[in-house]
């Protein structure tokens, strides 16, 4: 490749990301100058982006989108800035985990669709009995988000990233009585029983440790309890799905696709495994698996 082909696809390229950079700074809802903002309306309409549907989400919609846009641009950042990183998690920049947070947010109306064709789930999720684990639950928006929709339920949040932790435990502070926040590996998880259903974030879990995990979270399921493995969805076009997968190596997860998931939870001893066909907007497929 030439020179000048390597130029021009780094250009157009470039013209994606500010795309990306201008659909945030109108999320962002600041005052911006008048000036500058015909020209945002400009690049919008250029790429097909509805503002009157924009200027319809609801805050934690917005937040959710804003939150991405933050964390993929700095992340991108820190490609280009240090490629040299071996695969794991290791980014303490508040912006990059609250941005990923914010946008895991977006998984809770998610999993209220999936719910009603999980069994009785939805009325273990409806009783103020009904418990839910959220592995890896990182900053915390998630287990906020499921504590939101499910108003009479009690979310236990697990992880062992310290910097993670820390701000879930004041992001999640307000609805403390109903969110507990644990340093727990979830290969060590010593709870049995416990929990009608269970969130695993797979892009962030390194392939050696996923086996036990889900082996794990089902003892720690009651029976009948339903396990929910979460994988990023990207658009089907081969950049989109390359980018996802250097994503997820990058994070330290393995690059899983849903069929593979569906064999490794049915080996692990669920039954009903099966990956629910995708009728959402949100970037994420889920494969589910109930214990007996």
């Amino acid at each position: 490749m030439s020179f000048e082909k390597v130029l021009e696809v780094t250009q157009q390229l470039a013209a994606r990301m500010e795309a990306l950079a201008a659909i945030g700074a109108r999320l962002t809802g600041r005052d911006i100058d008048p000036v500058i903002d015909r020209a945002l309306d400009g690049v919008l309409a250029a790429v097909g982006v509805d503002q009157t549907s924009l200027a319809a989400l609801s805050p934690d919609q917005r937040g959710a989108c804003l939150g991405f846009v933050r964390a993929f641009m700095r992340q991108a950042g820190g490609l280009v800035e240090h490629p040299e990183r071996p695969p794991g998690w290791v980014d303490d920049d508040p912006v990059v985990l609250q941005g990923i947070g914010r946008g895991s947010s977006s998984l809770a109306p998610v999993i209220a669709q999936i719910v009603p064709g999980l069994g009785d789930l939805a009325s273990r999720l409806g009783s103020s009995a009904g418990t839910f684990l959220d592995v890896g639950t990182g900053v915390g928006w998630l287990a906020v988000a499921l504590a939101k929709t499910f108003p009479a339920i009690t979310v236990t949040g697990i992880d062992v990233f310290g910097p993670a932790l820390a701000l879930a435990r004041e992001n999640t502070r307000p609805a403390e009585h109903r969110i507990a926040i644990r340093e727990q590996d979830v290969t060590a998880l010593p709870d049995c029983e416990v929990f009608d259903a269970a969130f695993l974030p797979g892009p962030f879990l390194p392939a050696r440790i996923v086996h036990d995990a889900v082996r794990r979270v089902r003892e720690a399921l009651k029976p009948g309890g339903w396990l929910l493995f979460g994988l990023f969805a990207a658009p089907a076009d081969p950049v989109a799905q390359a980018l996802n997968d250097l994503r997820v190596v990058r994070y330290g997860g393995h690059p899983w696709r849903p069929d593979e998931v569906v064999e490794l939870l049915a080996g692990a001893g669920y039954v009903e495994t099966r990956a629910v066909e995708r009728t959402w907007a949100a970037p994420a497929h889920f494969i589910v698996g109930r214990r007996a």
